[in-house]
């Protein structure tokens, strides 16, 4: 690209080259300007050591006046998506960090060590005193592995406390189903063997080991303290006898390739047992991570006592005076009738009992001031309230009109109404549609408290016609550029988005009273963050109920035989980032058009000029040179001009 300096002046923004913003080919060598940009081979982060890595080979392009200097930046994206778009620095020889380029593919991908595929785009700024110019590049292919070891799904400990038997499976180290990259961390917590009174000594077996291989097992490295080996070079690893242990628990990191192991006198949950059940009842007290202390929630009306065992008194602790607990003979003293949080501490053997005297909703619908009371139903041990008008957004539960205890978590849909399990203290807001409910609250342990909302007014849940996008490139404005309702809560719209460019206010959200940000993997938040993709036109999407979004890039055609490319192929718009819109300039023959959107028709307008609607009648023109704009915007609010 020629750049003429005696045509430019001092400006605030830089000029922006809007190529068509069309879907290409990626090729192994693009130019921009007369400069050019291509690949390099797999970048194996196995083998790297430096702390920078070529991603390119970059001919930069020259100026007609030597003033100018180039600057480069990269931008890279997924090949399936550019949602996750981010820009870094880049040398003029095309090296880049590698630890954020690592940290983009773990970001992106995953940390699983296979090549993957990322596109790039080089941005140069030629800059002088006066004036500077912005080139893109086309995209091209990065191709890079991650640095990760190989990590399978499960594995199993082989030991003396299962006959050193390889084919067992009964001591499984998971890391809870998740991905092994992204979560490395497995355990394996199992009873303390009553046959075993030395040391646990054992090694690791794979899932694709198990039953003979032993090749493949992990094994001590009994040179650095803490750390394993792969493919059974080592020793046992040996866990130190604890005559006091209930549980031993093992704790391997498979990506940092270290291992702890800890013993434990603690169970996963203990019981308060007294005479508000008649004696009859245990109620589950739970030490997530089963460390002695426990936590419960419930209902008090007389003494009671705290026991290891459901089903049996054995080991049972009662009061030895003020709050603490142990082998005695006198039940825990009546606090008085009420709702608690129970807390017991094992490893110090106390208890302690705050009084719930208020349990309330607070939320979007009453702007998060102010509760709307519950009341304890003692009969079936839960917390009520009928009728609750709600406007859509978050609600959380708390108690004594304090955040001191507060529950929230995950809604999921049931008809009109929903169901709220797995709910923890401090738990994200709970997301609820607009309408009148009846409210049950059951609490009991951490992340096992549940709540219903069940819908009483019988109408199908409304929705605004519109709602907004708001963002960086509008200056979050709240009115200026709707989404149109398509039915159950459903929006679309097209607009230009500006990316994230390190600063806090920039990106986007969509705005129905509440404000909905990214929650991540495309999921929407009333506490999400600014949604952040690569600059350039949208079509986006938002799914209110089921807290979902989408954008597409979107490019704008003409097409008809009043166009050059007739009804078989489209004239491409160009988008103009000052009045907002797509615009072309050229000759029409006396006929007809229509706008449509990606080369497709699933999203096409005709119609009116002043109101253009998707599958519209075609639109006429005169034989002459026209200038076309064309704001899609959305259902109801698209039009477009020819002069």
């Amino acid at each position: 690209m020629v750049l003429g300096a005696a045509t430019l002046s001092a400006c605030t923004d830089d000029y922006k080259d809007w190529s068509e913003p069309k879907s290409v080919a990626q090729e192994s060598t693009v130019t921009f300007g007369d400069g050019s940009v291509s690949s390099v081979g797999t970048i194996d982060f196995r083998t790297l050591e430096a702390e920078t890595v070529q991603v390119c080979n970059i001919t930069a392009p020259t100026a007609s006046d030597e003033s100018y200097a180039p600057e480069y930046k990269i931008t890279l994206s997924t090949a399936d998506s550019i949602i996750d778009a981010a820009v870094f620095d880049i040398s003029t020889d095309g090296y880049m960090s590698a630890e954020a380029l690592q940290s983009y593919l773990e970001d992106s991908y995953g940390k699983r060590p296979v090549e993957r595929e990322i596109q790039g785009v080089l941005s140069v700024w030629e800059t002088s005193s006066t004036a500077s110019v912005r080139m893109n590049s086309q995209p091209f292919t990065i191709v890079a592995i991650p640095e990760a070891p190989e990590i399978e799904e499960s594995y199993y400990l082989t030991g003396n406390f299962n006959g050193w038997d390889n084919t067992n499976a009964d001591y499984q180290l998971t890391n809870g189903g998740g991905d092994v990259y992204e979560n490395p961390i497995f355990t394996c917590t199992f009873a303390a063997p009553a046959d075993l009174t030395s040391d646990l000594e054992f090694k690791v077996t794979p899932a694709s080991g198990l039953g003979g291989d032993w090749s493949k097992c992990l094994a001590n490295d009994a040179e650095n303290e803490g750390k394993f080996k792969y493919n059974n070079v080592g020793g046992n690893f040996v866990v130190t006898y604890d005559p006091n242990a209930l549980y031993y628990r093992v704790t391997f990191d498979m990506m940092n390739m270290t291992w702890e192991a800890v013993a434990l006198s603690f169970s996963e949950y203990i019981y308060e047992i007294g005479n508000e059940s008649g004696w009859s009842t245990p109620h589950a007290l739970r030490s997530p991570a089963s460390d002695g202390s426990y936590k419960g929630y419930y209902y008090l009306n007389g003494e009671f006592k705290f026991k290891p065992n459901a089903d049996n008194w054995d080991g049972d602790w009662e009061w030895l005076g003020d709050n603490l607990i142990g082998q005695g003979s006198s039940n825990c003293p009546d606090p008085g009738a009420g709702f608690y949080e129970i807390k017991v501490d094992l490893a110090a053997m106390t208890y302690d009992l705050t009084a719930i005297n208020q349990i309330g909703l607070i939320g979007d619908f009453n702007s998060w001031g102010g509760d709307v009371d519950l009341t304890y139903n003692t009969e079936t041990g839960s917390w009520e309230a009928k009728g609750v008008e709600l406007t859509r957004g978050g609600v959380k539960f708390r108690a004594n009109a304090d955040w001191a205890i507060n529950w929230g978590g995950s809604a999921t849909a049931d008809g009109s109404n929903a169901i709220v399990e797995g709910m923890t203290q401090d738990g994200p807001n709970i997301s609820i549609n607009a309408g009148t409910y009846d409210i049950t609250l059951t609490l009991s342990t951490e992340g096992n408290h549940t709540a219903t909302f069940i819908e009483t007014s019988g109408a199908v849940a409304s929705y605004s016609e519109f709602i907004y996008y708001a963002g960086s490139a509008n200056g979050w404005s709240t009115e200026a550029s709707p989404m149109a309702h398509e039915g159950s809560g459903t929006y679309r719209g097209w607009y230009y988005v500006l990316p994230d460019d390190g600063a806090t206010t920039w990106g986007f959200k969509f705005v129905d009273g509440a404000w909905y940000g990214d929650a991540g993997d495309g999921k929407l938040s009333t506490e999400g963050g600014n949604i952040n993709i690569a600059e350039g036109f949208y079509m986006l999407w938002a799914d209110l109920p089921n807290l979902t979004y989408s954008a597409t890039p979107t490019t704008i055609g003409l097409i008809g035989d009043a166009t050059a490319g007739g009804w078989d192929s489209d004239t491409q718009m160009t988008f103009d980032t000052t009045e907002g819109c797509w615009t072309y300039t050229g000759d029409f023959a006396e006929g007809t058009f229509k706008f449509r959107a990606n080369g497709a028709w699933d999203f096409n307008w005709g119609g009116d000029l002043t109101n253009l609607v998707n599958n519209g009648d075609n639109i006429a023109v005169a034989a002459g040179t026209h200038t076309v704009k064309f704001w899609p915007n959305c259902a109801g609010k698209a039009y477009a001009t020819v002069e």
